[in-house]
């Protein structure tokens, strides 16, 4: 099990129920001060989330076991583990870029569903493909008017956790 805890820290940011098999159940059967501490963390700094790791191997095992993913599977818990820290990522840098950037989620998921990453095929490709991903990313920052630096490397960040998780969610 500790193989699987090195994750990045949480931040609830998208809204809609959650259900067994998505990283969102997972997420919201984790307590409410320990999300509090990660969005703070994304606030500041989108490194600072993702380096930081605020629940135990128990929380993490609550929150599996809430969500009906199976223990004894490895191959579960890799799609489980995979698909959190996805979900962390993504929501996180969507955190950050509302309270740096004054970017909303509504406007994040507008942008995204307005470039090629709305392709279900261009995804899987970029899957395997580190230029696709890169000038992804790009096509993303300049629909949202981001040229720094640091803006381009959240959304790095935020493309890489939003792929993992949709690709891992299918496997648990």
């Amino acid at each position: 099990m500790k193989r699987l805890l090195p994750l990045i820290a949480l931040a609830l940011v998208c809204a809609g129920p959650a259900m067994a098999g998505d990283a969102r159940c997972l997420v919201d059967n984790l307590p409410a001060d320990k999300r509090a501490q990660v969005e703070a963390a994304y606030a500041r700094s989108v490194d600072e989330g993702l380096a930081s790791s605020v629940y135990s191997e128990e929380d993490f095992e609550a929150m599996l076991t809430a969500c009906k993913v199976s223990m004894t599977d490895d191959a579960q818990l890799t799609a489980a583990a995979k698909a959190l820290a996805g979900y962390e990522a993504e929501t996180g840098v969507a955190l950050w870029l509302k309270a740096n950037r004054d970017i909303d989620d509504r406007t994040l998921q507008g942008v995204w569903r307005a470039t090629r990453l709305a392709d279900p095929a261009v995804v899987d490709r970029a899957a395997t493909d580190e230029n696709l991903t890169a000038n992804l990313v790009l096509e993303l920052a300049a629909k949202l008017g981001l040229e720094a630096q640091e803006d381009l490397s959240n959304l790095a960040a935020y493309v890489s956790g939003r792929l993992m998780r949709q690709d891992s969610e299918r496997r648990f």
